[in-house]
Parts: C-alpha cells; sequence; structure tokens
C-alpha cells in the first residue's frame, strides 16, 4: 500500500522548525490541564513525535525545552495524585515513564566483602 498523498515522512525539518515545535509544546504543556504526557503536547505541532524525540537526542538545544516540558507534566501528575484528583497506581506510573524511580539504591563502601550488622537496634513495644 502506497503512503497517502501530501504525507511528510520523507520531510527534512530544519533547527528552527523543530524550535518552533517544542515552544508549542511547551506552551501546551503549560497551559492545557489536560496535558499528561510530552505526546500529548507534542501531537499538534506537525512533526511526528519520534522524530521530535530523535531531534532532542541530536541537538543539545532542545533538551532545555524538553526537560521543562517533562517537568510542567510532572509536577501536574504529582499535585494531582496529591490534591485526590489522579488515582495513584496511574499517576505512578506516568511518573515512571518521566523517568523518575519510587526505588532508592545505596551503595556502601566499606573496607571489607563482610555484611554490615547492626547492633544496639531493637524494637520494642509502645506498651513495655
Amino acid at each position: 500500500m502506497a503512503a497517502p498523498k501530501g504525507n511528510q515522512y520523507t520531510r527534512k525539518w530544519s533547527l528552527e522548525d523543530y524550535q518552533k515545535a517544542m515552544d508549542s509544546a511547551l506552551e501546551v504543556a503549560t497551559t492545557d490541564d489536560q496535558c499528561f504526557t510530552v505526546y500529548a503536547a507534542v501531537k499538534d505541532t506537525g512533526i511526528p513525535y519520534s522524530t521530535l524525540k530523535k531531534a532532542c537526542e541530536d541537538y543539545e538545544v532542545l533538551a532545555p525545552i524538553k526537560k521543562d516540558i517533562m517537568d510542567i507534566i510532572a509536577n501536574r501528575i504529582a499535585s494531582g495524585a496529591i490534591q485526590g484528583k489522579n488515582a495513584p497506581a496511574p499517576s505512578i506510573f506516568m511518573l515512571k515513564n518521566l523517568g523518575f524511580s519510587d526505588k532508592q539504591e545505596i551503595k556502601h563502601t566499606g573496607d571489607s566483602d563482610e555484611p554490615i550488622t547492626f547492633k544496639g537496634f531493637g524494637f520494642k513495644r509502645l506498651s513495655d
């Protein structure tokens, strides 16, 4: 099946085109309270999401705009979850898709490979 007429699959986009699209996406992310994904922010820019994603990797000047979009969306998701507007599980899932993590890894650089044991840390019932 041939590609539809008028498609822009092979169009070469300029850095200026990318910057205009990312600025437009930033405006959408800032003003649209229902914008919960980067895809939603860029969908009406005229440039495919995958193309903009690749452009952000290729051009360092676009990275801060993408980070701003992601931060705005993450803040909207987290605030909505805290206020009870968004369900917690989907909010956590969306934040993980934006690069956040709900676990913390701690590396210990001790003198030996022996496991660390803590002494004197007992649990006591409140009634005792």
